[in-house]
This record gives structure tokens, C-alpha cells and sequence, in this order.
């Protein structure tokens, strides 16, 4: 294997909706890497995923929606 690195990290998901069967996934990642512009990697996709969660504090829909802001992408460990 060309690529293998050892690494750790944590993720969140956060669900809204009835029917956890159906769900539309939307991620974003929140690191970046050292010396990157972070502001364009991922930092605007971390404010959609924060904005979206607002809009949705009273969304009662059937289809669950998961906010999914995950680490370690930029390190080949997501």
C-alpha cells in the first residue's frame, strides 16, 4: 500500500428528522492542512454546516438530515 498512516480523531453527526432510515448526509471537514489557507479548506464548508444547523433548530421533516463536520481528512485518516 503506497499510502499508510496511523492517526486518530473524533466526529460528530448531528440528526434531525423522523425517519433515520432516510437521511441526507451533508459533510464538511474541519481541519486543514499546516501552512494552508484554512479559510478556503475547509473553513466555508464548516460555516454552511453552522448555518445550516441554525435554519434547522425547528425542522420536524420525516427525511433525517446529518450535519456531518469531520477531522483527519486533510491526514488520509476520514
Amino acid at each position: 500500500m503506497p499510502y499508510e498512516y496511523l492517526t486518530e480523531g473524533l466526529n460528530l453527526v448531528a440528526s434531525k428528522g423522523r425517519d433515520q432510515t432516510r437521511r441526507i448526509a451533508i459533510p464538511a471537514h474541519i481541519d486543514a492542512k499546516l501552512d494552508t489557507p484554512g479559510a478556503i479548506d475547509n473553513a466555508t464548508g464548516v460555516i454552511v454546516l453552522l448555518l445550516l444547523a441554525e435554519r434547522m433548530k425547528d425542522y420536524q421533516g420525516s427525511t433525517a438530515i446529518e450535519l456531518l463536520p469531520f477531522n483527519d481528512e486533510d491526514y488520509y485518516a476520514a
